[in-house]
């Protein structure tokens, strides 16, 4: 365990390892690791989280194994996490209950084409949390289908593996923001909160609580999180012309105020429908990975015809257009 481990961890992972909570749940050695709470297994905890000795002996080989692989999670408990976060990757809240989603998009980097300029400043942003160095808010705008939400959820299938854990909140929970930062700030693993297609009236309470974490409250944001948010829209404030001619004495003030959310965030990045060159790469690409078997002029030609059909090129429309290809040829994804 990292010598900047500081008290708060020790007791998380204390706490965990007495009630068995580190990730083993619904294995059938959860019952075992129960069993090593009643040999003072919860004194061996705090000792290894302490870096002190481990005071326990046991010659059964299967409760050895499991202790050892406790004692690997407690070693490294800002990667594996404990609880929940343990178990899984993605989450959502449901009341002030965070809960996990079972199915995540099982999306990877890898199988992304186009766009390589605009996923390298969220992959260099999140490996900087991860290392622990100051990492930006990010807003991904522009327009639909491009992969907006697709980078953030690969990047987090890419990062799990490393401590990274994604929440996604709708945007008429931004109210709750303050007691979930409240929640994450003493949790040893890095999170992105995620917000997908957000925009805002121009009366809409919740503005206020997504610009007081942008901004930075009086608390501070917390260091082990960030807000990725996903938007179609450059100005996330929706206005009106009936609003511009209003009776505010300092209208020009208030408007200026909210259409200035975005610069709020400290990377904004651009994602537009791609040219010809690029929405061809894109479907040749997917091609490989279903397995799609067709003459490439032919390919090229169907793929533009269904562009045309589905207002304009766009990576959703080259992944809609190859999965109907290869359900036609009875082939699946790789």
């Amino acid at each position: 365990m990292s010598s900047g481990l500081g008290d708060v961890y020790k007791r998380q992972a204390l706490d965990a390892a007495t009630h068995g909570d580190l990730g083993f749940a619904g294995r059938d050695d959860a019952c075992a690791a129960h069993s090593l709470v009643g040999i003072g297994f919860r004194i061996a905890a705090f000792d290894v989280a302490s870096h002190l000795y481990l005071g326990v002996f046991c010659g059964n080989n299967a409760v050895t194994a499991l202790l050892g692989a406790v004692l690997d999670r407690l070693a490294n408990i800002e990667i594996h996490g404990y609880g929940i976060f343990a178990q899984y990757r993605a989450f959502v809240l449901k009341g002030e209950e965070i809960v996990p989603i079972q199915s995540p998009d099982p999306i990877r980097l890898s199988e992304m084409s186009g766009y390589e300029a605009q996923r390298a400043q969220v992959i260099d942003n999140t490996k900087a949390l991860l290392l622990g160095r100051p990492a930006s808010n990010i807003l991904l705008y522009g327009d639909a289908g491009t992969g907006k939400s697709s980078t953030v959820k690969a990047v987090v299938n890419e990062f799990a593996g490393k401590g990274l854990r994604m929440i996604e909140l709708k945007k008429k929970q931004l109210y709750q923001l303050p007691m979930l930062l409240d929640r994450l700030s003493k949790n040893p693993l890095k999170f992105i909160l995620f917000i997908d297609d957000l925009s805002f009236d121009r009366d809409d309470g919740d503005f206020a609580a997504l610009k007081a974490i942008l901004e930075g409250s009086a608390s501070g944001r917390p260091q082990n999180l960030v807000v990725y948010a996903t938007s179609n829209r450059r100005h996330l404030v929706r206005e009106t012309a009936s609003a511009r001619a209003g009776d505010e004495i300092h209208l020009s003030d208030t408007i200026q105020e909210q259409m200035s959310l975005s610069d709020r965030f400290g990377i904004l990045i651009t994602f537009l429908r791609p040219e010809k060159d690029v929405y061809l790469e894109i479907v040749l690409h997917l091609a490989e990975q279903y397995g799609v078997t067709m003459d490439r002029d032919e390919l090229i030609q169907k793929a533009e015809a269904h562009a045309l059909r589905r207002n304009g090129r766009s990576p959703r429309t080259a992944r809609q257009f190859i999965e109907q290809c290869a359900a036609l040829q009875g082939v699946g994804k790789r």
